[in-house]
C-alpha cells in the first residue's frame, strides 16, 4: 500500500498459492525482499516495484523458493508491443 500511493510503478510481481496476509512483521519483509529481487533482475528503482499477493490466508511465503526463481521469470520475460 505504501508505494501503491505514488500512483506508478515500473513493475508488478505476483504469486499465487498464498496470501501473505496477516503475517506479522515478516509478511512486510517477505513482501520487501520480492520487490529487491524483481529490481535488481529488472535493474529498475525498487520503490517502483508492485507486489501482490493471492492465496491461502495466514501461511509464510516459500521465500527460498520465491527469491531461487525471480531470476528465471525475469529472464523469461519478453517486451510486447501493441
Amino acid at each position: 500500500m505504501e508505494r501503491i500511493k505514488k500512483g506508478i510503478c515500473q513493475a508488478v510481481v505476483i504469486n499465487s498459492g498464498n496470501a501473505n496476509a496477516c503475517n506479522g512483521p515478516q509478511g512486510l519483509k517477505d513482501a520487501r525482499k520480492m520487490a529487491f529481487g524483481v529490481s535488481r533482475c529488472l535493474r529498475v528503482d525498487e520503490r517502483l516495484v508492485l507486489v501482490s499477493s493471492t492465496g491461502v490466508i495466514g501461511v509464510p511465503l516459500p521465500m527460498p523458493v520465491i527469491e531461487r526463481n525471480i531470476p528465471k521469470l525475469a529472464k523469461d520475460l519478453s517486451r510486447m508491443d501493441g
